[in-house]
């Protein structure tokens, strides 16, 4: 099985082969349940060449004034203009549905879908994946059972979609790249104007209902199997000693975390696997509590997840503790952005709220537009946000 590697503007896609989600997949899923040197220098040309005055030298003597021994004048420093910061956070769902904030979570718009919820049968293009930030874009993953695209903004408002070959589990920013895990055929491509150019890479996973690439370690996932590779090992690695059921569907609750030197794999009804991103083993197992709701998420410090009522937090993956959430209050998808600020989402795609004081107090957006569920959160620093 070949594997390709992807330089996309700086963006690589790895891919990873699994057996499922197959082009042309018939299984029809459940309902929803959740409530990508020459230089030209003119000389010039002497045009009057006269004679030369040869009249007589002027000797009158020098001027022989003070020398003006005032300080010299540096002038101004100017320090170029680096232009604004903006606070983005993405939200994306089902039916390729994608909206965005551009000022840390206060005001919500561009809106977009390609699709009704009621039409996505989890085997469409726009069927939702995944969605990572790095390098200054935000890349949402769509399409199951169908070739995948890849849709990219780098200003949260223009998705350009770059179609692929086939479909993938998940993509991930992964040491200054961009990475897709992905099914059967393993594969990248160079992001340009034309397309996405496929080129050769290593080892392919043997899952991908669910995938992730993190700095230093991909995981993928599926019906309760995990698999490891760590930065350096051209193979991958089962990780043993996990529990409970997980990476089922298409993976889109629970899923991957990294941070802290550790990879954790949440299971659906919450169960957590641990494993060392240093080496692949399993350090234990730990449990959020409750079923998961939505992803799991690393916020620089700890582990973030919320349920609906709870958020629920850990720096180790083994050790939780549960944060009930003020009446009123409920959302499935979380992030923190880069002020520090907590940005909550309902997976019914119908509200937002933010925290400044860490989840003690919750604010409401107030005009968070209404469209399909949602199912992935993320937050980055864009330099346009129109």
């Amino acid at each position: 099985m070949a594997l390709y590697e992807v330089r996309p503007f700086l963006l690589l896609i790895v891919l990873v082969a699994s057996c499922t989600g197959q082009v042309g997949e018939a299984d029809v899923p459940d309902a929803h349940s959740v409530d990508d040197a020459g230089v030209d220098r003119d000389a010039g040309h002497v045009t009057d060449a006269g004679p030369i005055d040869s009249g007589p030298i002027d000797a009158g003597a020098p001027d022989a004034g003070p020398l003006d021994a005032g300080t010299p004048d540096a002038g101004t420093i100017v320090i170029p203009d680096a232009g604004p910061i903006f606070q983005v956070v993405v939200a994306a769902g089902w039916g390729g549905r994608r909206v965005r904030s551009c000022d840390d979570g206060l005001t919500w718009g561009a809106n977009l879908q390609e699709a009704n919820e009621s039409q996505d049968d989890w085997h469409r293009s726009y069927t939702p994946k995944s969605l990572t930030f790095g390098a200054g874009k935000f890349v949402f993953l769509t399409g199951w059972g169908t070739a995948s695209t890849a849709w990219v903004t780098s200003d949260g408002t223009t998705w350009s979609p770059n179609v692929l070959s086939t479909s993938y589990g998940g993509v991930g920013f992964s040491d200054g790249r961009f990475v897709l895990v992905g099914n059967r055929n393993i594969g990248g491509a160079n992001a340009t104007a034309a397309g996405w150019a496929v080129q050769p890479m290593s080892a392919a996973s043997m899952y991908d209902r669910a995938a992730a690439a993190f700095d230093g370690i991909w995981a993928a996932g599926s019906d309760g199997n995990v698999q490891v590779r760590r930065t350096g090992q051209s193979t991958w690695q089962a990780v043993g000693g996990c529990v409970g059921t997980r990476h089922t569907s298409i993976g889109f609750t629970g899923g991957f975390a990294a941070g802290n030197g550790r990879l954790l794999s949440v299971g659906d009804d919450g169960d957590v696997c641990v494993t060392s991103a240093q080496t692949g083993l399993n350090e234990g197992n730990g449990s959020l509590g409750v079923a998961a709701r939505g992803p799991v998420v690393f916020d620089g410090t700890r582990f973030l997840a919320a349920t609906g009522a709870r958020l629920v937090r850990s720096t180790d993956g083994l050790t939780w503790t549960t944060q009930l959430l003020p009446a009123g209050v409920r959302f499935e998808l979380v992030t923190r952005s880069r002020t520090g600020r907590l940005i909550g989402v309902a997976s019914n795609g119908l509200g937002a709220w933010f925290s400044d004081d860490d989840g003690a107090s919750w604010t409401r957006a107030s005009n968070f537009p209404a469209g399909n569920g949602l199912l992935y959160l993320a937050s980055g620093e864009l330099s346009a946000c129109p």
